[in-house]
């Protein structure tokens, strides 16, 4: 491992945690947007998993002291990089911020404010999901216009939790059994929270902070069908803690469905998305009408998807 880093500094208010392969696309404009923070008392934790692009040169291009770039030893799963990264972070709160996502320059000072109003421990903003071709979308569409707080099983059950969107009180991880599950290898930062949840105050701040960037290249959609086997594992973990399994099954579970089913879809394997939606045990009437449509190319109706508001590339 390697680090770029000012050590013998106080520890910052914030450390702001950011894993990243292959990023150097985006990355200029994520770290900026840190930059850009009203609320300027943090460390961007900069853990680079391997990356063979230009990543390492943009990083440390930026000339300052807060920004720690550590260059991994070992190609790790996401989880296990979160989990690395997480180990070294020294703020007394924590934000994740992913590689290719972008803060508003607001987001650190409004996040700890409603954090020192509430007294909770996690809270998370709303966010805007931006594709490539200009569409934008609210990302947490089931929630009121206040502050709201949410239990674990809530929140597993509408999981709307965008990860660039968080902050949390870095002591509550010292109460959990284990940080990231290494095994978990998307839904890593759904574990983490959905658990920090079931034992600490957690709250949904209605103002939109931060912009999540959709693409297709992204994780979320190049490897949907990890989702699945992180949701059976999850229920298994939560089993084993005490923890309701069933609200990773009737959540977490069923998104991974059917984002596994779109993405198959997307990549013009109609029969694999029509298995995935198999699975599926809510919300009928949506099931048939997408198992429908994906007897036709995904080209041919992915404009009416785009009218009618629906996430499509």
């Amino acid at each position: 491992m390697t680090v770029h880093d000012v050590d013998d500094r106080a520890s910052p208010l914030v450390s702001v945690v950011m894993n990243c392969r292959n990023g150097e696309r985006f990355v200029r404009e994520t770290i900026d947007s840190v930059l850009r923070q009203t609320m300027r008392d943090w460390e961007l934790v900069f853990w680079d998993n391997r990356s063979r692009d230009g990543t390492a040169a943009i990083v440390k291009s930026f000339n300052d002291p807060r920004i720690r770039y550590l260059l991994s030893d070992s190609d790790d799963t996401l989880g296990k990089a979160r989990s690395r990264a997480l180990a070294v972070a020294t703020g007394r709160w924590v934000a994740f911020l992913d590689s290719d996502d972008i803060w508003h320059p607001d987001f650190l000072e409004r996040q700890l404010a409603v954090l020192e109003q509430t007294g909770a421990s996690l809270v998370y903003s709303n966010a805007i999901s931006f594709y490539p071709d200009g569409r934008e979308q609210l990302h947490s569409k089931n929630k009121g216009s206040e502050i709201e707080e949410l239990d674990y099983r809530r929140l597993a059950l509408d999981y709307d939790i965008c990860i660039s969107a968080t902050v949390f009180e870095r002591r509550v991880l010292s109460e959990l059994s284990y940080l990231v599950d290494p095994e978990l290898m998307a839904a890593e930062e759904a574990d983490l929270f959905i658990r920090i949840a079931s034992r600490h105050r957690t709250v949904f701040n209605p103002a939109v902070l931060s912009r999540y960037r959709v693409h297709a290249s992204s994780d979320t959609w190049t490897n949907s069908e990890n989702f699945i086997q992180d949701g059976k594992r999850m229920m298994q973990t939560f089993e084993k803690l005490g923890l309701d399994p069933t609200v990773i099954r009737d959540g977490i579970l069923e998104v991974a469905y059917w984002t596994a089913a779109m993405s198959s879809w997307i990549r013009r394997d109609g029969a694999r998305a029509r298995q995935h939606l198999s699975e599926i045990r809510g919300r009928p009437l949506r099931r048939k009408v997408l198992f429908c449509l994906t007897f036709f190319p995904y080209g041919l109706v992915s404009p009416l998807l785009r009218l009618a508001g629906k996430r499509a590339f």
